[in-house]
Parts: structure tokens; C-alpha cells; sequence
């Protein structure tokens, strides 16, 4: 019986050892803001075998530490990464937003954006 036991959690261990390897956050999110538009345009790289099986599952975004915006998904775009856009009508020079990408299966990455006057750059 104890080796049994012993074997089913072994094999319970590699089970999801390996699923952890294979998965894995975000390696980077590209964030920009059109201040005129108000778009915010978001792309976490993200390179995968399957995007309907290990994707970016969610994205939030915050304003000054205030959450606007979830959005779940059920696939990524393509292989190597999720691309989103969103209408930010609050966002005024001085603000910091954050974005934060959520693999479905393991790991996360926020990366923050300050606000700029785009006459300034």
C-alpha cells in the first residue's frame, strides 16, 4: 500500500511540475496612449504552443492605483502574444497607470505608465 501511495504522488508531482514549466508569465508588456484618442493600446508578448490551451487569460489596468479595467480571455491572439485596446477618458498627464498581465496557468507581470504631455517628449 505504501508503495502505491508513494507512486501516485510521484506521479502527481511530475504531473504538475511539468505544467508548470511549460508555463510562464509574460515576458514583457508594451504599453502606449494615444492622449488625444484616449487609446490605450496594450501587448504582452507572450509565446506559446497552443494559444487556446496556455494563453493570457486576463489583463487589468489601473489608474492611480484604482482599478478601470478586467478583461478575461479564453485564447491569446496568436502564438507569441495578446494584443488589446482600451478607451482611458480619465487618463490626464501625471497619471500612473499599471498593467498587469495574468497567464492563464502560472505567473503575472505589471509593468506602470506615467502620463506624459505628449508636447513635452
Amino acid at each position: 500500500m505504501r508503495t502505491i501511495l508513494l507512486t501516485f504522488t510521484l506521479a502527481i508531482g511530475m504531473l504538475l511540475g511539468s505544467t508548470a514549466v511549460m508555463a510562464h508569465p509574460p515576458s514583457d508588456i508594451q504599453v502606449t496612449l494615444d492622449t488625444k484618442t484616449h487609446v490605450l493600446n496594450v501587448t504582452a508578448l507572450h509565446q506559446v504552443k497552443d494559444a487556446k490551451v496556455h494563453y493570457i487569460g486576463e489583463i487589468d489596468v489601473l489608474i492611480n492605483d484604482v482599478q478601470v479595467i478586467t478583461q478575461k480571455f479564453t485564447s491569446q491572439t496568436d502564438l507569441d502574444k495578446q494584443v488589446a485596446s482600451y478607451t482611458l477618458i480619465d487618463a490626464k498627464v501625471g497619471d500612473v497607470i499599471k498593467v498587469t498581465a495574468k497567464c492563464n496557468m502560472f505567473g503575472s507581470k505589471t509593468v506602470s505608465y506615467t502620463v506624459i504631455n505628449p508636447e513635452k517628449k
